[in-house]
C-alpha cells in the first residue's frame, strides 16, 4: 500500500525550488535524490537534531498529514517565490 502525498504537485514544485536554493543544487537532482530515498543533499545542511526531526516526521504518516495541514506551512507555501 502506498502513502497518498499530502501535498499538491505545485506545492512540492514550490519547495523543491525552495530547498534547491538554499542547498545550491538543482531541482532536478533534488527531485530524484528524493525519489530513491536519497537525503544526501538535505542532511548536508542540517544539525543532528534538525536531522532526527526531519527523520522522525518522514516515518510517520500521521506527523506528514500534521505538518502538511499546519498553518505556518501552507503560510510559508503561499509566500515562496
Amino acid at each position: 500500500m502506498q502513502n497518498k502525498n499530502p501535498f499538491s504537485p505545485k506545492d512540492v514544485n514550490r519547495m523543491l525550488e525552495a530547498a534547491c536554493s538554499r542547498l545550491g543544487v538543482s531541482p532536478l537532482t533534488l527531485r530524484r535524490q528524493l525519489e530513491r530515498g536519497d537525503l544526501s543533499s538535505l542532511n548536508a545542511s542540517l544539525t543532528p537534531q534538525q536531522k532526527q526531526m526531519m527523520n522522525d516526521i518522514l516515518s510517520d504518516p500521521k506527523k506528514m498529514q500534521k505538518m502538511a495541514a499546519s498553518t505556518d506551512l501552507n503560510t510559508l507555501l503561499r509566500n515562496i517565490k
